[in-house]
């Protein structure tokens, strides 16, 4: 048994030079990378007014300290960071919630000038905006392919943290495609433990080459906590340059749809529907005259892939579509009922599909109905069309039609059964007068397109 002790101090010192040579590696420095790209980093400082009874500001990890002034609005102030992404043109991009309500803005570049900034645009959905300086010997920021970074990259974020010039932390990817946070209308979050605290919004998240893969956003932190707590949240990159690009050329984001709902997929909802994963989106209603409806899309459809992307999450569909340009064809490709297929389609604008929809609508539209057949309060014998459903938004229900009405007549024409309905509804398209049984008596009402 003598070779027992030889064994475990062979195995020890291989063990130690493993970690030796992993620490040597982790612990490489970054200096010489920050030294190129740290200049991209700015510090912003905002000021404005918010009028009196303007809702606070979103909770992001910047707090802006309010000075109350019982005689007129309220004057705020607020820090954050932004990137440079164009030296030529002075384009630096941030989050859009930093500057929403500002005023004025200014800008501390790394070598300690200071520069006046104008809003280019600004895109709250995605929470991204634009700002442009006029200087002179900038430097813009590498940017990278967020495509392709993976849980366990180690990143470095680069920011202003409580105001602070220019801090540097450092930690890993913990999480790819956050997307049910609810504090973005567009969601797709790159996870990091590398600390962000207040002040670091819009701040470069980079690679170890030191390109820029995310644009820190957001930290998750309870009531009782201010800061860091090793769960921090940045746009990808490659959605921030898609809004960028689209503010800078055109001043907003115009973005597209498909005209399909969709819903996440649990592992149960899975199997009871015998779909192949849970990576994907699954289609629950189409809208009438959309892209989706003429591609031949069904309620059921279970999305795989966007333009040749593999869903992770159903929310994914929604973020790709809604960062194309109008008129893009994108090409999907799904399963229903076990049978694969492939759809193309184009994308188009929520005011073209708005306007098509408009064309159908009816001023019944919204109401679920049913044949009715009874008796009322005076054992008189009642026959109409009964209302089971009224959409709180919709044209009947602003007439004053409810549910549990029954309609007797429609335009002095009694009305016994659906399809004679559905033809008075069909040629009357801007005003209809009805005559409906409630529980309490007879009542006419009158509905206005």
């Amino acid at each position: 048994m003598n070779w027992l002790p030889k064994f475990l101090l062979s195995l020890t010192l291989s063990m130690a030079y493993t970690i030796s040579m992993a620490r040597g590696q982790l612990h490489q420095s970054m200096a010489p990378i920050l030294e190129k790209i740290t200049p991209a980093v700015v510090n912003i400082s905002v000021m404005g007014n918010l009028p009196l009874a303007a809702q606070q500001p979103p909770k992001k990890d910047n707090k802006p300290q309010t000075f109350p002034d019982f005689t007129g609005p309220q004057l705020f102030r607020a820090v954050g960071t932004g990137v440079i992404i164009d030296h030529s043109k002075g384009y630096i991009i941030t989050n859009a919630h930093v500057v929403d309500k500002a005023d004025s803005i200014n800008i501390v570049l790394n070598d300690g000038r200071k520069v006046k900034a104008k809003k280019i645009g600004l895109d709250q959905a995605s929470d991204i905006a634009v700002l442009q300086i006029d200087a002179q010997s900038l430097t813009q920021i590498p940017i990278g392919d967020s495509n392709k970074v993976h849980v366990g990259d180690f990143v470095t974020a680069i920011g202003n943290p409580f105001g602070l010039h220019q801090s540097v932390t450092s930690g890993m990817i913990s999480a790819l495609h956050r997307d049910d946070l609810h504090i973005e209308g567009y969601e797709d979050f790159i996870q990091t433990d590398a600390p962000i605290n207040p002040g670091n919004s819009g701040g470069a998240l980079v690679n170890q080459s030191g390109e820029l893969i995310g644009i820190n956003t957001a930290i998750f932190a309870g009531s009782e906590h201010i800061g860091n707590i090793g769960i921090g949240f940045a746009i990808p990159i490659d959605m921030a340059m898609n809004v960028a690009n689209q503010l800078i050329k055109h001043g907003k984001v115009d973005r597209g749809l498909l005209g399909v709902m969709i819903q996440k997929i649990t592992p149960s909802l899975a199997s009871a529907m015998h779909l192949p994963s849970v990576h994907g989106a699954l289609i629950t209603e189409i809208t009438h005259d959309s892209p989706a409806e003429k591609a031949g899309l069904q309620a059921k459809d279970f999305i795989e892939t966007v333009n040749g992307t593999p869903l992770t999450t159903s929310n994914q569909l929604r973020n790709i579509t809604g960062m194309l340009p109008i008129g893009t064809c994108v090409e999907i490709t799904g399963q229903r009922n076990g049978k694969k297929f492939n759809k193309k389609l184009s994308i188009i604008s929520l005011k073209t599909l708005n306007e098509s929809i408009n064309k159908h609508v009816t001023l019944m539209h919204g109401v679920q109905l049913r044949a009715v057949e009874g008796l009322n309060v005076m054992g008189d014998t009642i026959q109409g069309v009964g209302v089971d459903i009224v959409n709180p938004r919709s044209l009947a229900w602003m007439g004053g039609l409810r549910p549990g009405d029954i309609i007797l007549e429609a335009n002095d024409r009694t009305v016994q059964h659906i399809e004679e309905l559905k033809k008075i509804i069909k040629s009357n398209t801007h005003q209809m007068l009805l005559k409906v049984y409630r529980s309490n008596g007879m009542y006419f009402l009158a509905l206005e397109g």
